[in-house]
């Protein structure tokens, strides 16, 4: 959806509801949890080193942290919305879900370009640039709406300087 008034430009993507390639994989990582658990389990029972204790919970440590990105994201990708904010001189954009929002945000007068980029398989990306990073402010809709929503972006936050 996208709307536009005067100077200021509201852009919300919802993701349409599948059990594809994120849900799908929930169960494959959740075996592969359960199969870690049970190795590091049968380690931590032979351990009796503290220091070897101590490197198996940093591991453990890794594994959950990686674990708890990947579901933020298949959460996010199946329940959640991207928006795109362009109002008094920043861009604001992220993701929102029912439980949070993430969020970043970019004064206009640092944006240089807005570009969609169209991956093989229908799907784009707009991307944002500045002078030092590119953000990746809307992914995985379609090329079309891509190409439509990094146009309008790119006329409110470049041209209309």
């Amino acid at each position: 959806m996208l709307e536009r008034q005067n100077t200021d430009l509201s852009i919300r993507v919802r993701h349409p509801r599948y059990t594809g390639s994120t849900l799908g994989a929930i169960p494959i990582a959740l075996s592969m949890i359960a199969i870690s658990c049970g190795f590091f389990g049968s380690i931590l029972l032979n351990m009796h080193s503290p220091g070897n204790v101590a490197v198996l919970i940093l591991l453990a440590c890794f594994l959950s942290l990686l674990l708890f990105l990947f579901v933020r994201s298949a959460i996010e990708e199946q329940t959640g919305e991207q928006f795109v904010r362009v109002e008094a001189g920043v861009v604001r954009w992220g993701w929102q879900t029912k439980w949070w929002t993430r969020e970043r945000t970019v004064r206009l007068d640092e944006v240089d370009d807005v570009r969609p980029r169209i991956h093989w398989d229908g799907f784009g990306t707009v991307d944002l640039f500045t002078r030092r990073y590119r953000f990746k402010i809307l992914e995985r809709v379609l090329a079309e709406d891509a190409m439509r929503f990094a146009a309008e972006l790119k006329r409110v936050a470049i041209a209309d300087r």
